[in-house]
């Protein structure tokens, strides 16, 4: 994974503006003097190419993100101390953006922003996975917030006993965007137990959904 170019992605959208003057006065130096004018023009093309060369497609940036799933099941059998033949439900395993205020410490994001794509989609240098194993007795949930411009990684894991989940619902919670001061809507699955809740960031409402009601079908069946 290239840090640094995954960082240009998640960096300010560069200024159109030098690029447009000096367009403008390579175009009035052609009527003056063409082989200035000429020279001008390059100068501001080399510039243009440099400012946007080499930045991710948001198709590549996704691509990338999904990799942290990959090994999931391996990685949450390991952090949760579980072997396979302890599961009882076909585990269930989706990820997002972490979108809103870090809660994975990279300095690495230092002048990064969150950003909209073309399809609407909300993009974050952050990608959060989440795994939910069943056993007899319990869901058992981990949690990998990493990062696709730095090393950083943060790893949470909890044990929820099936009679103490009060409710799971499928869930949108708003997140604030620092650019713009903006606020937007993100989907969730919200684990409740104990007094607690507990947000997982799903990619969209329909997976959260399936998520919620699949924990839900199975929770009914534990507690029958």
């Amino acid at each position: 994974m290239d840090y640094n170019k995954n960082a240009k992605f998640f960096r300010p959208s560069p200024s159109l503006k030098l690029p447009v003057i000096g367009g403008l006065v390579g175009v009035i130096g052609l009527a003056i003097n063409p082989v200035f004018g000429i020279g001008v023009l390059i100068i501001v093309i080399l510039i243009t190419v440099a400012l946007f060369s080499g930045r991710p497609s948001e198709d590549e940036i996704d691509r990338q993100a999904g990799e942290f799933i990959k090994n999931i099941k391996a990685e949450a059998l390991k952090k949760t101390l579980l072997e396979e033949e302890q599961l009882s439900a076909e585990p269930i395993f989706f990820w997002n953006y972490q979108i809103g205020p870090a809660v994975l410490t990279d300095p690495a994001v230092a002048g990064l922003q969150d950003k909209r794509g073309g399809d609407g989609r909300w993009r974050s240098p952050h990608v959060e996975a989440t795994a939910f194993l069943f056993t007899e007795s319990a869901i058992h949930y981990y949690r990998k917030i990493s990062s696709l411009v730095s090393d950083a990684v943060k790893v949470t894991t909890d044990e929820l006993y099936y009679k103490h989940v009060t409710g799971v619902t499928s869930d949108s919670k708003e997140y604030k965007i620092e650019q713009g001061n903006q606020i937007v809507q993100g989907n969730v699955v919200v684990l409740r137990s104990g007094g607690e809740s507990f947000f997982f960031n799903a990619p969209d409402n329909d997976s959260a959904e399936r998520a919620a009601m699949a924990v839900k079908s199975l929770l009914r069946q534990k507690n029958a």
